[in-house]
C-alpha cells in the first residue's frame, strides 16, 4: 500500500493560478509505519498556535489532528485495493488538507446515509480489518463511527466539518484550514 503526500502552494502569475509543490513523499512499508509517517507528516505541517481560553492557555492546530487520524485510518481500511494503480493521497494546500481514497461504495450507500446511520454495515477489506482491529484499539473501538467520529471532533474543538465527495472511483475528504479567531 503506498500514500503519496503532497504539500503545495498556490500563487498567482501572469493573471493565472499556479500550484507549487513544496514537498513531496511516497510511504510504503508496514500498515503502521505508513500510518505513523503520514501522522508525523501532516503534523509537522500543520500549523500551531495558542489560544487563551478561559484564562488558560491552549494549543490548537490549523487542521483537527484526531479527525484527520480518523479519515486516514478509514482510508487505509476501506480503500478499494483491486485498484492497483492508485495510491491513497494526501494534499494539503495553503487553505485546505485533502485526504483522497480509492474508495467505491456500493450503489446502495451514500454518505448521507453514513452520517445518519441509516445503513448496513458495509466492509470491502474484512481479513484487513479484522487484522488491524486486533493490533489497533482505536481502530476497533470506532470501526463503524468514523464519519459520525469525525463530526463529533470537529464540533468538540470549533472546527468547520470535513467536506465529503464521491466520485466513481474515489473518496475525497477535504479539510478547511481553521481560521485563527
Amino acid at each position: 500500500m503506498d500514500i503519496v503526500f503532497f504539500l503545495s502552494s498556490y500563487f498567482k502569475w501572469n493573471s493565472m493560478w499556479w500550484s507549487e509543490i513544496l514537498d513531496k513523499k511516497d510511504l510504503e512499508w508496514t500498515f503502521d509505519e505508513i500510518y505513523d509517517d503520514s501522522i508525523k507528516i501532516i503534523h509537522k505541517y500543520n500549523a500551531e498556535y495558542k489560544k487563551i481560553i478561559w484564562y488558560k492557555s491552549e494549543i490548537r492546530y490549523d487542521y483537527p489532528l484526531e479527525a484527520i487520524r480518523e479519515t486516514l485510518i478509514n482510508a487505509m481500511l476501506h480503500r478499494d485495493y483491486t485498484y492497483i494503480w492508485a495510491n491513497i493521497r494526501i494534499f494539503m494546500f495553503d487553505d485546505r488538507l485533502e485526504i483522497i481514497s480509492p474508495w467505491v461504495l456500493p450503489n446502495w450507500l451514500t454518505i448521507d446515509a453514513i452520517k445518519s446511520w441509516i445503513y448496513q454495515r458495509f466492509t470491502r477489506n474484512e481479513y484487513i480489518i479484522n487484522f488491524a482491529s486486533k493490533f489497533f484499539s482505536k481502530i476497533a473501538e470506532n470501526l463503524w463511527s468514523w464519519v459520525n467520529r469525525i463530526k463529533e471532533i470537529c464540533k468538540e474543538w470549533w472546527y468547520i466539518e470535513p467536506e465529503y465527495l464521491l466520485t466513481e472511483n474515489e473518496l475525497r475528504v477535504i479539510y478547511y484550514k481553521k481560521p485563527v479567531e
